[in-house]
């Protein structure tokens, strides 16, 4: 690792939060509309050129060194600004309720299922994937001190697909619709799916922090946290095949105050931090071939 660059990392993280009780870690490039009713369209810009990547971190609140991966994931931010999608999993045995002061349960059934599939928090937290590349030496598993060299590898790939995200929430009755239309660049020959859910940023609770004094660290805050899914833990089938060009246009809606975690607990999402986050993977590898993310509301 960079020591310099983890520092400055921490440094950052830390006047920020000093600072406010909302951390914005970047600014997506998307267009927001007001209409005369209140209700909110946002769009994220197409990218027909750009690779993104899709970073999942796992975690849990009494993980003493998941705050690190935190870190790493925002210092790539900063790298790379929008071209890295971050979805924060809380799951495994570091997520679980334990006792005061980490009651918070923030694990959800598709993180669980997720983890139960790839077997991140069974090898060890802070760990995840990017754009869940499977292969030796690890399968699916990335160290969190290796998802800056796994960046610096597949950005500068072409790029097989196109996501547009468009939302438009309904603030009186917390509606959320998204409709996400997927362009296929060229011609590939696996089937295809999409995953959309939303994520969560500027969440304050208890965090165990090994590199905090105190290690029982108050006021930490958790972002890109995963918190609901509007099509299931794997997502809808896209096409088999697709030809260059093909397009696909899906629509799906939630409310903001209903989605449920784990321990039947419901989950009131701030709409002003939260995130659609949608993905294209092959059907049969599982790897990621273009993320994207568009903010709900500003």
């Amino acid at each position: 690792m960079n020591i310099l660059r983890n520092l400055a990392a921490i440094i950052l993280v830390a006047l920020v939060i000093n600072g406010c009780d909302y951390v914005q870690p970047y600014t997506p490039k998307v267009v927001v509309v007001v209409d005369t009713t209140g209700v909110i369209t946002s769009t994220i810009t197409d990218f027909t050129t750009v690779r993104n990547v899709l970073i999942e971190d796992y975690s849990g609140h009494h993980c003493g060194n998941c705050p690190l991966g935190a870190l790493e994931l925002d210092t790539l931010i900063n790298v790379y600004g929008q071209q890295v999608v971050p979805v924060n999993i809380q799951a495994g045995f570091f997520a679980n309720y334990l006792a005061s002061p980490y009651t918070t349960v923030f694990s959800t059934s598709v993180g669980n299922d997720w983890d139960n599939t790839f077997g991140i928090s069974a090898i060890g937290n802070p760990a995840g994937m990017v754009d869940r590349h499977s292969g030796p030496p690890n399968g699916f598993w990335d160290t969190w001190g290796t998802w800056p060299d796994s960046c610096q590898i597949i950005l500068p790939q072409p790029n097989a697909a196109n996501i547009k995200i468009t939302n438009v929430y309904r603030a009186a009755k917390r509606s959320l619709t998204t409709t996400v239309t997927s362009t296929f660049l060229q011609a590939l020959p696996s089937s295809y799916k999409l995953s959309v859910v939303v994520t969560e940023d500027s969440i304050i609770d208890y965090q165990l922090n090994y590199h905090h004094t105190p290690e029982d660290e108050p006021n930490y805050v958790f972002n890109h946290m995963l918190k609901a899914s509007f099509n299931g833990s794997w997502g809808d089938t896209l096409a088999t095949a697709p030809t260059s060009n093909a397009t696909f246009t899906k629509t799906y809606s939630l409310a903001l105050g209903t989605s449920v975690n784990t321990s039947g607990i419901p989950n009131i999402l701030v709409d002003k931090h939260c995130h659609v986050v949608a993905f294209i993977y092959d059907a049969a590898t599982l790897d990621v071939i273009q993320a994207a993310e568009c903010w709900v509301t500003q």
